[in-house]
């Protein structure tokens, strides 16, 4: 075994899994959110009709939080590029995640988290076809200044009805379920900054104009449910290989990613 190796319990039916660094996990992400870019884009041509979840914020909170926001929050630049900070957010910490992810449990584990990033893109993009949301700037009275700071970058969003889950809310709360379930200390102590920064994504969006707050909320419930199903599946998963794995089998999976079914099913074997 390679230094890389080192430590790790092994599963002969994962064996297969090769990554090549960061750089492979980096193409894999790069890759995969092309293609997320792609159907995104494509979802809205799709035939449904765009709807607005603006009724659905108005029967929660009796009224409109976006022009509620804009409408009570100071006019400072201060405050709205700090809602565009927010905003532009989403692009670099899943990065910045990955590498820390890397630097303290390897290329397998910073796998996972792109799979599971991927899937949650895919599962919204889905749903982007089936429901086209439009956000509050398209009904409401709101000025659209995240848009605005991004100049012609804005442009390259060719999907303006995909408001509904909310994706910028969706990915800091899914990274806070899968931190919060590790057993690398400095990893699962990022679980309440993650669930600080979803919070203050969520009133970015909103109060910039891009998301209803019921477009938060199903962003969050997204990453929820993409999190859970996950979980279920690999847990399954694992457990399968190791009952039919030789006990002498090397397995490719570190000790702190097998879930507690996992070594109940080893004792069992013993």
């Amino acid at each position: 075994m390679n230094g890389e190796s080192t430590g790790l319990i092994s599963i002969q039916g994962l064996r297969r899994i090769r990554m090549s660094g960061p750089a492979g996990v980096l193409a894999l992400y790069s890759a995969g959110l092309a293609l997320h870019t792609f159907l995104r884009g494509e979802a809205d041509d799709l035939g449904g009709r765009a709807v607005s979840a603006g009724g659905a914020d108005r029967l929660l909170f009796h009224g409109v939080p976006p022009v509620w926001l804009q409408r009570w929050t100071p006019d400072l630049a201060a405050i709205r590029w700090l809602a565009v900070g927010l905003h532009a957010s989403y692009f670099v910490v899943p990065l910045l995640l990955m590498f820390l992810v890397y630097k303290r449990m390897g290329a397998r584990a910073a796998f996972e988290v792109v799979l599971l990033q991927l899937l949650m893109f895919y599962a919204a993009d889905l749903i982007y076809a089936i429901c086209p949301t439009r956000p509050p700037w398209m009904d409401y009275d709101v000025t659209r200044f995240i848009a605005n700071a991004y100049g012609h970058g804005a442009a390259l969003d060719d999907n303006t009805v995909a408001s509904a889950p909310s994706l910028h809310v969706a990915l800091p709360v899914l990274f806070a379920f899968w931190s919060a379930r590790q057993q690398d200390g400095a990893l699962r102590r990022l679980s309440l900054p993650l669930v600080l920064w979803a919070l203050a994504v969520a009133w970015a969006v909103v109060y910039g104009g891009e998301h209803f707050v019921t477009g938060a909320i199903a962003g969050a419930l997204l990453a929820v449910t993409v999190y859970g199903a996950f979980s279920i599946a690999r847990s399954r998963i694992l457990e399968r290989a190791v009952r039919q794995a030789p006990a002498t089998a090397p397995l490719l999976v570190p000790p702190g990613h097998l879930p507690p079914s996992i070594g109940r099913v080893i004792e069992a074997e013993k």
